[in-house]
């Protein structure tokens, strides 16, 4: 009798087991989907339009990489190899292009650009990544680099201080082909109260195909950074937005240019400036 009373509470022993394993493995499955949708939502590369990353290799060479997916076949990867003295923060300022994130990824010896964008996802949550940049990013542009065959990465080296004609080799080089094709004039009013503010920011968006046709300095400093724009903003505005970390406000004129931005002194942490 009692090795017949004994059996059922075994198999209600073995039934609650499975079914406790279910529910927290359902749970965990839930929790990495919903992981998954807040990854997507949060990224910063959106797989349609240039995306620059800065990997630093040592504490004098870093790569700087354009990937296009709205490029040409020829144009999809881009790598800028700077050699020279810099500070990682400073990389987007010193070379004059906008960084959409950076990479601190100091390996023994180079490997190529598949390889080394495979191990920085496999790896991601071990090396020091700018938060601008999750994983999700980083798987992105592993499958991204993994379908650009390696003849068709186009590479250039500089020595910094730039040179002139380092500069000149460099005006398309970094092109943003949806921005260029926008073409939308841009006037960069500087109101921060330092000099030079206005022409560095104007060589940033022009170095990327942006349309500036003008820099003007404000009669009065400002403290808050402004983008106004009439018409059309399309990638450029999205762009903007990105890079100044403001979102812009949509006017029924702005004179003579599409875009107006107004540079004030809060902006003036940024890496860019």
């Amino acid at each position: 009798m009692q090795e017949k009373q004994q059996e059922p509470r075994k198999h209600n022993s073995i039934r609650t087991a499975i079914i406790y394993l279910l529910i927290v493995g359902i749970l965990i499955i839930v929790a990495i989907v919903i992981r998954v949708i807040f990854l997507m939502f949060h990224t910063s590369y959106d797989g349609k339009h240039q995306y620059i990353v800065a990997i630093t290799r040592s504490a004098k060479q870093a790569d700087i990489i354009a990937f296009s997916p709205d490029a040409d076949e020829a144009n999809k990867i881009r790598v800028l190899q700077v050699k020279g003295v810099f500070r990682p923060r400073n990389l987007s300022r010193q070379i004059g292009i906008p960084i959409d994130a950076q990479i601190d990824y100091t390996q023994g010896k180079e490997i190529k650009l598949k390889d080394t964008m495979k191990d920085i996802f496999f790896r991601f949550h071990l090396l020091p990544v700018s938060e601008q940049m999750n994983v999700m990013d980083a798987f992105r542009l592993m499958l991204f680099a993994g379908g650009v065959k390696e003849a068709d990465i186009i590479q250039k080296t500089v020595i910094l201080p730039l040179s002139e004609d380092a500069q000149h080799q460099l005006k398309n080089f970094f092109q943003d082909k949806t921005i260029f094709s926008e073409g939308l004039s841009i006037t960069v009013i500087n109101a921060t109260g330092r000099s030079g503010i206005g022409n560095s920011f104007g060589k940033i968006l022009s170095h990327v195909g942006a349309n500036v046709i003008a820099v003007d300095t404000a009669e009065t400093e400002r403290e808050l950074t402004t983008i106004e724009y009439s018409g059309f903003g399309g990638w450029t505005i999205q762009r903007l937005e990105k890079l100044l970390a403001i979102k812009a406000n949509k006017v029924k004129k702005t004179g003579f240019s599409d875009i107006i931005i107004t540079i004030g002194k809060r902006s003036l942490y940024l890496p860019i400036f």
